[in-house]
């Protein structure tokens, strides 16, 4: 899964890369073997939605991770990524590179056959699924302590599902999905979110079930997907990559976070 066309920085904020790292990049980068390609930094992140998504459309979907030093060094010497920043997709065939994580989201789920015939209600999943991905920007943009973070995503959180919940309170009857009676990339979405910020807050996933029992259970039916269990016992893939010791990540403090404050480091992962 892990494609490092060279290493970060060996110490403090030296983005200096090892010695047995390339000298440069390798413009343009080397044709897939797969379908599609994504291309994201070496955590779980933005890039989550659209490869679940595809999974579960069944294609052919790899994810390259790079380290801050090789993102710049695309983005400044070959001009790699279209709008400058991550996530991106090749698709192999047509040689298209899509930029814009909605957009690859977008994508994945009309692949997938998740985005609702309706349009009346498809424009509420997207807004579902726009609320939901806003979460991202506390995620990663907060300063603050860890526990801080845990803190606000939580909030977050609340907010955003009681939200979802007025909405479905519209709906007439009673569905084990968010719009409808059968599952769209709105469900998705939820899964993704809580999924991912249960890894930050290993207690949010009981709090979760006790707070929003339904949504709970679409989470968990989600989860249950062949395709997306397979996923998740990619160990790698689940829980981040391995940084190098002392790794500095991108301009800006010690570990190299690109957001005011301090830096939120779990395990060896450094979310920025």
């Amino acid at each position: 899964m892990f494609s490092f066309l060279f290493s970060g920085g060996k110490n403090g904020d030296d983005q200096t890369p090892p010695d047995n790292a390339a000298a440069a990049p390798q413009c343009p980068a080397p044709p897939s073997d797969h379908k599609w390609e994504i291309t994201y930094f070496a955590h779980r992140g933005r890039a989550d939605l659209a490869l679940i998504l595809l999974k579960l459309a069944g294609e052919d979907v790899n994810v390259r991770w790079i380290i801050w030093a090789t993102f710049v060094a695309l983005r400044d010497e070959c001009n790699a990524f279209p709008f400058r920043y991550l996530p991106t997709m090749l698709h192999e065939e047509s040689g298209q590179v899509i930029s814009e994580s909605k957009a690859l989201a977008r994508l994945g789920a009309k692949v997938a056959k998740l985005i609702p015939d309706d349009p009346v209600i498809a424009a509420q999943a997207d807004s579902f699924v726009d609320r939901l991905m806003d979460m991202k920007t506390t995620q990663f943009y907060v300063p603050g302590t860890p526990s801080d973070l845990v803190e606000q995503c939580r909030v977050q959180l609340e907010a955003t599902c009681n939200a979802l919940k007025a909405v479905m309170a519209m709906q007439e009857g009673d569905s084990d999905w968010l719009l409808g009676d059968k599952m769209c990339w709105a469900d998705v979405s939820l899964f993704v979110e809580v999924d991912g910020l249960s890894l930050w807050d290993p207690e949010l996933m009981a709090w979760f079930e006790t707070a929003f029992p339904k949504l709970h259970q679409i989470v968990e039916r989600v989860r249950s997907l062949p395709a997306v269990t397979k996923l998740l016992n990619d160990t790698e893939w689940s829980k981040g990559a391995s940084w190098p010791p002392n790794f500095s990540y991108g301009p800006g403090s010690k570990c190299g976070c690109v957001r005011k404050g301090p830096c939120v480091i779990f395990d060896t992962v450094v979310i920025y």
